[in-house]
């Protein structure tokens, strides 16, 4: 199209310029001959059909332009389809995924809510089992037991009984916690009180020593590595309000007495109630103590609690100071004193085991 309308500009000043120099007189020889008229319209001609051929071939590329244009689009029509699609299947997927992950979570909250009714239950069974601690203020008018479950229930426990002059007091400390822990302390309060109370074994070393035989006699029925660790680590003091002694005898454990301003440990044997490498013996301490002596038992989770700004052990060190810079105050305060400094020193820590501490001043 440009290429003819070119043509018709060039022709127009070619006329324009060169016309003058063919007038002879007042005639133009060239615009009077009929060869000057049909070249004009053969020229004419000539450039509406180069201007028709471009033309043309500029709306076919225009059209070829469109054609290519509405296939791209058809394309990428069908490409959204598909997106669609796939979008919508995915979607389908993900919702049923949805629906079973929400069927599923309904189920493990039910079961979940189950079983803990069943271990509430089982506390309330283990409580029942327990001494009250009304029992222990009947030998002992200053007294506490600090008594703080893991798990709802415990692997520790405690027991008193009172035979004659005797008073016996024992803390033990079970394998594992929560379930198998109780399950073991329920088996350790019911032969203790057959050894105790039916047997009349007043010896604490002998005690152990019975306690220990028919643990093992009762577990090797049972196959097993895991079952062979089962046990408990126990102290016992027998105090003799005659003669003002403590017997004591320990598995694993020990004991504080503090008598005036000095504390004194009395270590047991180290090795548990239950199987060991060792089945020596186990041994009888005595102490001799005055009016106004506190006793100290408990178990290892209190001072194996982590905490405290470096997230380490309590430990026994620290144990002990907290228990001899309350020991002037009444049991319920130095209770109160044992809680706020476990609870301070554990801040946002999982507690790592069962905790038992009991404290009386004969």
């Amino acid at each position: 199209m440009a290429i003819g309308v070119s043509l018709i500009i060039v022709y127009g000043l070619l006329y324009e310029f060169l016309g003058p120099y063919f007038y002879r007189g007042n005639k133009n020889i060239l615009t009077d001959s009929f060869l000057f008229e049909s070249s004009i319209y053969i020229m004419s001609l000539m450039m509406l059909c180069v201007c028709f051929i471009f033309f043309k071939k500029m709306i076919e590329n225009q059209i070829e332009v469109i054609r290519q244009l509405l296939n791209e689009s058809n394309i990428q029509k069908e490409l959204i389809q598909q997106q669609k699609y796939r979008v919508t299947s995915q979607k389908e997927e993900i919702e049923t995924q949805r629906d079973e992950i929400i069927k599923q979570r309904d189920f493990v909250i039910k079961q979940k809510e189950q079983i803990e009714q069943s271990i509430i239950y089982a506390k309330q069974i283990q409580n029942a089992i327990l001494p009250s601690q009304d029992l222990l203020k009947e030998y002992f008018s200053d007294n506490f037991i600090y008594y703080k479950p893991k798990d709802i229930v415990s692997g520790d426990f405690y027991w008193i009984a009172n035979i004659g002059s005797k008073k016996i007091i024992i803390a033990a400390d079970c394998t594992g916690h929560g379930v198998p822990g109780a399950f073991m302390s329920v088996l350790g309060i019911t032969l203790l009180n057959d050894i105790v109370r039916v047997e009349r074994e007043l010896n604490p070393d002998a005690i152990l020593h019975n306690l220990r035989e028919r643990i093992i006699k009762l577990f090797d029925k049972t196959d097993g590595e895991y079952i062979q660790k089962d046990g408990m680590d126990v102290t016992i003091s027998i105090i003799n309000t005659k003669d003002h002694t403590l017997e004591f005898a320990g598995a694993n454990n020990k004991i504080y007495i503090i008598s005036g301003e000095d504390l004194h440990e009395i270590e047991g044997d180290k090795m548990p109630v239950g199987f060991s490498y060792s089945n020596d013996p186990f041994t009888s301490k005595s102490f001799k103590f005055k009016k106004g002596d506190s006793i100290y038992m408990f178990s290892d989770g209190y001072r194996d609690q982590f905490g405290g700004p470096n997230s380490k052990r309590f430990q026994s060190k620290r144990f002990k100071e907290v228990l001899k810079l309350n020991n002037a105050k009444n049991m319920n305060e130095i209770e109160t004193a044992i809680h706020t400094t476990y609870e301070k020193w554990k801040g946002y820590n999982e507690q790592v085991d069962d905790v038992l501490v009991m404290g009386f001043r004969i």
